[in-house]
C-alpha cells in the first residue's frame, strides 16, 4: 500500500489502523479498571500470585519467567502497590499482544472484514482477561491432560474414579459461553466505528503471498519461543500468552485458497511449521507433567523477591 508516495508494510491505511490501536487500548483499560473495582475478580489469582513471589526465599518453584518478575518489580515500585502492579503489567501485555496481532493482521489482510474477524475471535476473554485462551487450542491441553489422567488412573489406581471427558467437555464449553459475552462487546463498537465493515458481498480479496510468507515468519519466531519455553520449562511457561496469536492460522489457510498455486506450494512450509509445533506441545504438556521442573535455588538470587512481598501479608491480600 502507498500513503503519501511512499511504500508501506501495512495494507491498511493509518487512519483505520490507529483507530484499531485505540479500540484496543480502551477495551484493555475497562477490563484492567473492573478487574480493580470488582475484588473477587483479584482474589483468585492476583492475590495468590503475589503470596507465591513470598515462596521464593523458600525455595518454591518458579511460576513466572525472570523479565515479567522484573517487570512486575519495576511497576511495584512506580506504583506503590503489588496487587496493582499485577494487574497493570498483565494487561500491559495485553495490549502488546492484541495491538501486535493487529498489526500483523493489517500486513496480511486487505479486506478488512477479515481483520476484524481475527481481531473478534482473538478477544476470547474469561473473567476479564484473567485467563487469555484461545477456545481451539484448549482442545491442546485437555487432550494432553485426558490421555495423562487416564494412564494415571488406570496404571495406578487400576480404576477411573471421575467422569473427566465430562469435565473437560463443561470446561470447553464453560470458556465459549464466556468468550461470546466478552466479545460481543467489541464487535459491537466495531460495527458502529467501521459501518459497511460487517456486511459486503466480497469476503476475501486478493492477498499477495510475500506479505503472508512475511507475517508467517514473524508467527513461526513466536512459536519458537513457545517451543523453548515448553522444553526449557522456563519458570513454569504459559504458552496462553501466545497461543491467541495463531488464530491467524485458519485465516491465513482460507484466504490462500484464492492465490495461484505456487504460492500455495510455498505456503507449505507454513503449515508444516504449525503442524510440528502443535506435536511438540502435546508432548512437551505429557513430559512436564511427568517430570519435576526445577526448583532454581540459584534464580532466587536474582528476582526482585524482597521487594514483591514488602506489601504482602502471609495470606497474599495487599496491607
Amino acid at each position: 500500500m502507498t500513503v503519501t508516495g511512499k511504500e508501506t508494510l501495512f495494507r491498511q491505511s493509518p487512519e483505520f489502523i490507529w483507530k484499531g490501536v485505540a479500540i484496543i487500548g480502551v477495551y484493555c483499560l475497562v477490563h484492567m479498571l473492573m478487574r480493580l473495582i470488582l475484588p473477587q475478580t483479584l482474589a483468585s489469582d492476583d492475590a495468590m500470585e503475589a503470596f507465591f513471589s513470598q515462596q521464593f526465599h523458600l525455595v518454591y518453584s518458579l511460576r513466572q519467567p525472570l523479565l515479567y518478575s522484573w517487570l512486575v518489580y519495576a511497576a511495584k515500585n512506580l506504583l506503590g502497590d503489588i496487587s496493582l502492579a499485577l494487574v497493570a503489567v498483565r494487561y500491559l501485555l495485553l495490549f502488546i499482544m492484541y495491538t501486535g496481532l493487529f498489526l500483523s493482521a493489517s500486513i496480511m489482510f486487505t479486506n478488512r472484514r477479515v481483520i476484524v474477524a481475527v481481531m473478534v475471535s482473538y478477544l476470547l476473554i474469561r473473567q476479564y482477561a484473567s485467563l487469555s485462551h484461545l477456545v481451539i487450542f484448549l482442545a491442546y491441553y485437555y487432550a494432553a491432560q485426558q490421555v495423562v489422567d487416564a494412564e494415571v488412573l488406570i496404571l495406578e489406581k487400576n480404576k477411573l474414579e471421575h467422569g473427566g471427558i465430562t469435565e473437560y467437555l463443561y470446561s470447553l464449553l464453560t470458556f465459549g459461553s464466556a468468550s461470546l459475552v466478552f466479545s460481543s462487546p467489541l464487535l459491537i463498537v466495531v460495527a458502529i466505528l467501521f459501518p459497511g465493515l460487517l456486511f459486503s458481498h466480497h469476503f476475501i480479496l486478493p492477498v499477495d503471498a510475500e506479505r503472508h510468507l512475511l507475517a508467517a515468519q514473524i508467527l513461526i519466531a513466536m512459536l519458537v519461543l513457545v517451543v523453548t519455553g515448553f522444553l526449557l520449562g522456563i519458570g513454569n511457561y504459559k504458552p496462553r500468552w501466545v497461543f491467541p496469536a495463531l488464530i491467524l492460522l485458519p485465516f491465513y489457510l482460507f484466504s490462500v485458497l484464492e492465490v495461484h498455486p505456487e504460492y500455495l506450494k510455498r505456503a507449505k512450509k507454513y503449515i508444516i511449521g504449525v503442524a510440528i509445533f502443535s506435536v511438540i506441545t502435546l508432548v512437551s504438556r505429557y513430559v512436564n507433567v511427568h517430570v519435576d521442573s526445577y526448583e532454581g535455588k540459584g534464580f532466587h538470587r536474582i528476582l526482585p523477591i524482597r521487594g514483591l512481598k514488602s506489601t504482602c501479608h502471609p495470606n497474599g491480600v495487599r496491607r
